[in-house]
């Protein structure tokens, strides 16, 4: 799960998408969730459109508190890739 601005500067979030193609030419089986909303959200779908039709990509919105609360319980993995980060929440 990433959960987080979809942001290409700070938040790094094109790199999900190549950590996901290396997944799959890899074999593993998974599924990404992507919590959030940002200003490269668009470009983001775009550029993930075949993982996300394929099911490899699971674009979730923007959660609420409770909402994000059970991804997390219910995800094996959480992923920050961002450039840098004052305070993580």
């Amino acid at each position: 799960v990433y959960a987080g601005r979809i942001a290409r500067a700070q938040k790094r979030v094109f790199d999900l998408i190549d950590i996901a193609r290396e997944l799959r030419a890899r074999g593993v089986t998974f599924t990404l969730t992507v919590a959030g909303g940002g200003p490269d959200e668009a470009a983001f779908r775009e550029r993930a459109r075949d993982l996300i039709d394929a099911g490899a990509i699971h674009m979730a919105g923007i959660l609420g508190p409770d909402a994000l609360a059970d991804l997390f319980r219910a995800s094996e993995v959480c992923l920050l890739v961002s450039e840098f980060e004052g305070l993580p929440i």
